[in-house]
C-alpha cells in the first residue's frame, strides 16, 4: 500500500514529459530560488565530511550526482520506483556510479554506523507526526559516531500564508496531507530528541507567503 509521502504519481508525470527530477514536475510552480543552492553551499563548506553518504528521498538523483562529483561514495533511496529509474538514467548519462535503491526511508535496513553523512534535501517536510521522529532516529542509527545530517526543510516561520500554501492553519499540514510546515523550535527539538546537536544554522531567502526554508547541519552525539 502506498503511503501519504509517496511521490510516484508526480514522477510518472515528470517521466512522461521528459523531465529528470522533481523540479520538472508539471504541477510545481517555477521556483524563484535554486532548489540545490543550500546543499551546494554546504558541500563547499568546512562542515562537509568525506566518506560514505546516504541521500534520503533522492528523487532524480540531482543531489547524489553533486555528492559523487565531490568524491563521496553515495547510496541513495527513494520510495518512488520511477524516481529511481530517472536517477539511474541521470547517473548513467553523467558517467558516474551511485547505488540507487527503491525503498522506504522510514525503514532504513542498513547496518548500524554505515554512513558519515545523511542528506535530507526536502524529505522531512513530506513526513507528518511521529514519522518525522522515526526518520531522524533511523538516520541516527545508520550514521557513524560523529556523523552529520544536512537538512533543508520548509517551515511556517516568516510570512507564511496557510491559504496560499493550501495548508490547514491549525495543524500546518497541507490539505492534500503530503506536507508539513514546521517551526524553528520544533525542528530543533526533533533533532535533539533523535540524538543530534546542531552545529550550523541557515535559512533560505524569505519569499512572501511561502515561509522560510530552514537549513540545519547537525552532528550525531
Amino acid at each position: 500500500m502506498r503511503t501519504y509521502y509517496d511521490h510516484e504519481r508526480g514522477y510518472l508525470a515528470i517521466r512522461e514529459r521528459g523531465g529528470t527530477g522533481w523540479d520538472d514536475c508539471p504541477t510545481l510552480a517555477s521556483p524563484s530560488t535554486d532548489s540545490y543552492a543550500p546543499i551546494d553551499a554546504f558541500l563547499e563548506s568546512r562542515f562537509a565530511p568525506p566518506g560514505d553518504v546516504i541521500d534520503l528521498g533522492c528523487g532524480g538523483g540531482q543531489t547524489s550526482l553533486r555528492l559523487v562529483a565531490r568524491g563521496h561514495r553515495v547510496t541513495a533511496i527513494d520510495f518512488s520506483p520511477t524516481a529511481i529509474e530517472l536517477a539511474r538514467a541521470n547517473a548513467e548519462k553523467a558517467g558516474v556510479m551511485v547505488t540507487f535503491l527503491a525503498g522506504d526511508c522510514l525503514e532504513l535496513d542498513f547496518a548500524e554506523a554505515s554512513f558519515d553523512l545523511a542528506i535530507d534535501n526536502h524529505l522531512l517536510h513530506c513526513l507528518i507526526g511521529p514519522d518525522r521522529g522515526r526518520l531522524l532516529r533511523g538516520v541516527a542509527r545508520v550514521l557513524r559516531p560523529g556523523g552529520l545530517l544536512f537538512s533543508d526543510t520548509m517551515s511556517r516561520e516568516g510570512s507564511f500564508d496557510p491559504a496560499m500554501m493550501h495548508c490547514d492553519p491549525s495543524t500546518f499540514i497541507s490539505l492534500h496531507n503530503n506536507r508539513y510546515w514546521t517551526s524553528e523550535r520544533e525542528l530543533d527539538d526533533e533533532l535533539a530528541a533523535a540524538g543530534f546537536e546542531i552545529i550550523d544554522r541557515g535559512a533560505r531567502p524569505e519569499e512572501p507567503g511561502i515561509g522560510i526554508g530552514l537549513i540545519r547541519v547537525a552532528r550525531l552525539l
